[in-house]
């Protein structure tokens, strides 16, 4: 790529304009802009192209952009040799001085998306505790503007606009009732994110009303850019683990001058504000208590609510049938099924052996349910299971399989051995064998893929699930995706997932060699 698309690419991933750029490398932004499309060439000695580079790595906020401009440094670093003991800020200026033509495997920025997406959910089933801790103390909110006195309340610019939204926060909390609140804001965000004592403030007090069981209900409002999609996800999914919360998205990707901002406890309170691109006036935020002026906005909002799509869906043991019905609809769609799990697929388990197994009826019905929409789609479209190699090696020298199948239906552990393991991995063999739409391929845990207690499962234009382990409440849950713009994303992650499998444990002729190996072993005809 040329300096000009390579600039271009890093300034759109990461969300930096002309200006900003300009501003900090002190040219015009009309040199920034002429550098991006080609117009105006730039020496691969000039000293601008050293602060260009500073600022891209100043501007990565969010760990999904962190970890792609390392990618492009170490690919940068480990294919120019001289380049092992510069700095991180030199080896990207170089790339881009040198017009990124020494470099070679530069990630997909969409494949680093949905790798983002994939850790942030991982981790929240792993030992890192990655969803937000409460402070010791409530903060301290800062003294605001004071609000003007009409029949309602006015406050001045961002600062008064944080002020209004943290005592509105407050009067959550302090209420008796349970409230259930509105949330839908199509501004610029920077009037929360220019402070951080603010979004420290908001962060704790959302959190608490969301653990002390409000109900909060909250429109996204997102254009077609998916890094806006992806900043959304990874801040609300862990604190949807944590309470009641449901998240909608506005599919109609329209740009609207006028933005609006609408915070709402039904029934109580209306915290509203309107934002016009085309004015220089400063923002007004508008705080209505009374009852009529509340539901105006409540229906406002209620009919917003009615032409939104579900982002995020949350299935437990409780309402596992209506996970059920989902996934079977999903399943009649056209398009490759995608599986990465940390065991086998349970489908190819013994009928019988899991009907004397199960003392839950309901558990034992919906694992029949997916077993029989499984056997019927083998013919309709391409299976992939990619499966941890450690469930291997745990058959292999242990001669039995404790199967993790009956803790995602909270059944406990499946302990397979004998005659019964040797039956399992046999159907599994058969399959195939006898089907070509059948794949089975092992990845090795390395750091870069670490899945602990996190089973996915993608399927191609409909839906992905994550199977996870909330350690909240002890429970495995089933998060299920559906966002276009986020499942494209999951095509680029597939494919990379699968590149960086050895041929040995995904060509289906070794798979076959390495589980009738398996067999050999457990049932005792191993030389």
């Amino acid at each position: 790529m040329s300096f000009s698309k390579n600039l271009s690419q890093l300034m759109d991933f990461l969300k930096i304009n002309n200006s900003k750029l300009a501003k900090f490398v002190k040219v015009d932004p009309s040199l920034v802009s002429r550098w991006k499309s080609g117009k105006r060439s730039i020496s691969i000695n000039s000293t601008y192209i050293l602060s260009i580079a500073e600022y891209i790595i100043h501007s990565c906020t969010y760990d999904y952009q962190k970890n792609y401009i390392y990618e492009i440094i170490k690919s940068h670093k480990d294919y120019v040799e001289e380049y092992k003991k510069n700095s991180d800020l030199e080896i990207l200026a170089d790339w881009l001085a040198t017009y990124g033509t020494n470099s070679r495997n530069v990630p997909d920025s969409a494949e680093a998306l949905s790798s983002g997406i994939i850790n942030r959910i991982s981790k929240l089933s792993s030992h890192e505790d990655s969803i937000p801790q409460p402070f010791d103390s409530m903060p301290e909110i800062a003294p605001g503007s004071a609000p003007d006195k009409y029949d309602f309340e006015v406050y001045a610019g961002n600062e008064g606009r944080r002020h209004a939204v943290l005592n509105f926060l407050k009067s959550v909390l302090i209420s008796d009732a349970k409230e259930e609140l509105y949330l839908l804001s199509e501004a610029n965000m920077e009037w929360m994110t220019e402070d951080g004592e603010f979004l420290k403030a908001w962060a704790k007090l959302l959190e608490k009303i969301i653990e002390e069981r409000h109900q909060v209900i909250i429109i996204h409002t997102v254009n077609r850019d998916i890094t806006e999609l992806y900043s959304i996800l990874t801040y609300w999914i862990p604190l949807h683990l944590k309470g009641k919360i449901k998240s909608y998205y506005f599919p109609r990707y329209v740009e609207s001058r006028v933005k609006q901002t609408c915070f709402i406890i039904k029934g109580k309170m209306a915290l509203i504000a309107y934002e016009n691109s085309d004015s220089n006036e400063p923002n007004r935020t508008f705080c209505y208590s009374d009852p009529v002026s509340t539901k105006v906005f409540e229906n406002n909002f209620l009919a917003i609510l009615s032409q939104c799509k579900t982002l995020l869906r949350l299935y437990e043991k409780e309402n596992r049938d209506s996970y059920f019905n989902y996934w079977d609809a999903t399943m009649s769609y056209p398009g490759c099924y995608h599986t990465i799990r940390n065991h086998l697929n349970p489908v190819f388990i013994d009928k019988e052996f899991i009907e004397n197994h199960f003392s839950d009826q309901t558990s034992l019905g919906f694992y029949l349910n997916i077993k029989n929409v499984f056997s019927d789609k083998l013919d309709a479209f391409t299976i992939w299971d990619y499966v941890n190699l450690d469930v291997l090696e745990e058959i292999t020298h242990t001669k039995t399989y404790r199967h993790p199948m009956g803790t995602l239906l909270s059944e406990g552990h499946i302990t397979l051995k004998g005659e019964i393991l040797v039956s399992y991995l046999n159907n599994i063999v058969k399959a195939l064998k006898e089907n070509p739409n059948y794949n089975l391929c092992f990845y090795i845990r390395s750091k870069e893929i670490n899945l602990e207690k996190l089973n996915i499962f993608y399927k191609e234009n409909s839906a992905a699930t994550f199977n996870i382990y909330n350690r909240r409440s002890g429970k495995y849950i089933f998060l299920v995706l559906d966002e276009i713009n986020i499942l494209k994303t999951f095509d680029y992650y597939f494919e990379d997932f699968k590149s960086r499998i050895p041929s040995f444990y995904k060509k289906k002729d070794e798979v076959i060699k390495l589980l009738e190996r398996a067999i050999e072993i457990v049932d005792g005809k191993a030389l």
